[in-house]
């Protein structure tokens, strides 16, 4: 995970940094564009 890669180096600095939950990255190269979006596992109840 991104976060246990990065987050040593964030506090390091003096920053406060926590994972809030799960999401996706989606990035294309070619059109140079990055989506970053949440993502749930829960089952919806209705």
């Amino acid at each position: 995970d991104i976060y246990d890669q990065v987050s040593t180096s964030i506090e390091k600095l003096g920053l406060h940094c926590e994972c809030q939950g799960g999401g996706r990255i989606n990035h294309n190269s070619a059109e140079k564009k990055i989506t970053v979006y949440g993502y749930s596992m829960t089952p919806s109840l209705h």
